[in-house]
């Protein structure tokens, strides 16, 4: 799947994006939904499991891979 002609990044289960107030884990991958968990640390336990669309959760990966001066 392109956007425009940037290819957006591998999505895999399991991954852990750290973000400025905790960290999102990857849960389930479907065609169009994703479900993760967000998290305060990564190994925190009964963390409730959140869906969103695809495309909305790649727009938040690109936004964090940016520079903090950059934003």
């Amino acid at each position: 799947m392109k956007t425009g002609s940037q290819a957006l990044p591998e999505l895999e289960r399991g991954q852990l994006w750290k973000t400025e107030t905790g960290y999102i884990r990857i849960w389930h991958i479907g065609k169009r939904l994703i479900e993760y968990k967000m998290m305060r640390d990564p190994g925190m336990k009964a963390v409730k499991t959140q869906t969103t669309g695809i495309e909305t959760l790649n727009l938040l990966h690109n936004r964090l891979k940016k520079p903090r001066d950059a934003r």
